[in-house]
């Protein structure tokens, strides 16, 4: 038998090579997918979101200084509030490296396990595709 999905069969080595082919290409992709989502992607958003939060606090806290600076001045909040958000933006990228480092060190277990797991299940189809061409022999 070429190729069928019943189990029971036995494989020819035609099937026997399709079946690895399709196992092969499978899983390949589905692992460098994984990997590359939980290694860019996740720690990539988690790493923004930080420093969009990180940006925002530094914001606030120049704004509230320039606005206790001018007590009793004239004070230009339109002027602040853009110097405020360059201190921010300023203080987000100095904090990116150190938050996408930790982002990346809390996503890289994980994707460690995945290779693991798609390794696993790849290794188990291919016995079985194995075991399906032995007894064809």
């Amino acid at each position: 038998m070429t190729f069928s999905l019943n189990l029971t069969k036995p494989l020819s080595r035609v099937g026997l090579l399709l079946n690895l082919g399709f196992l092969v290409v499978v899983f390949s992709g589905f692992s460098w997918f994984s990997f590359a989502y939980m290694t860019k992607v996740l720690p990539e958003s988690a790493a923004h979101a930080e420093a969009q939060v990180v940006a925002q606090k530094a914001q606030d806290q120049a704004f509230a200084k320039a606005k206790a600076a001018a007590k009793g001045k004239a004070f230009d909040e339109k002027t602040a509030l853009a110097e405020a958000k360059a201190k921010g933006v300023e203080a987000a990228e100095k904090e990116f490296e150190k938050i996408h480092h930790h982002a990346v060190e809390g996503w890289a277990p994980f994707a460690i396990f995945l290779l693991i797991l798609s390794t696993i299940f790849f290794s188990g189809f291919l016995s079985i595709a194995l075991l399906r061409r032995a007894h064809d022999a």
